[in-house]
C-alpha cells in the first residue's frame, strides 16, 4: 500500500507564509493562489501546506475537503490571510 502522507518541510512552509504575509492586511486572493500553486507545482501540495498552517493558527481559512472526483480541498481564497499568531511567529 503507498504512503499518502504529504512530509511537511519548514523551509517551504515558512515560504509561503511569507508570500501570505505581503497581502496583510487583505486576503490572498486567487491571483496570490495560483502563483503559489505554480511554485509549488500542484493545488493539492499547496493545499496540505494551507491546512497545516491553517491547524498551526498560522492562517485563517475556509477551507472544506470534497470527496467527489478522487477528493480535494477547497480554499476560499477571499478569506485567506495570515493570522497575528503567523505574523509573530515570522518575527
Amino acid at each position: 500500500m503507498a504512503n499518502l502522507a504529504m512530509e511537511i518541510k519548514l523551509d517551504i512552509a515558512k515560504s509561503i507564509l511569507i508570500r501570505i504575509r505581503h497581502s496583510y492586511p487583505r486576503s490572498l486572493g486567487s491571483d496570490g493562489y495560483k502563483e503559489l500553486s505554480g511554485a509549488l507545482g500542484s493545488d493539492e501540495t499547496l493545499d496540505g501546506y494551507l491546512l497545516y498552517l491553517k491547524e498551526k493558527g498560522l492562517i485563517h481559512a475556509e477551507m472544506m475537503y470534497d470527496r467527489t472526483e478522487g477528493g480535494f480541498w477547497w480554499v476560499n481564497t477571499s478569506t485567506l490571510r495570515i493570522s497575528a499568531k503567523g505574523i509573530d511567529w515570522l518575527m
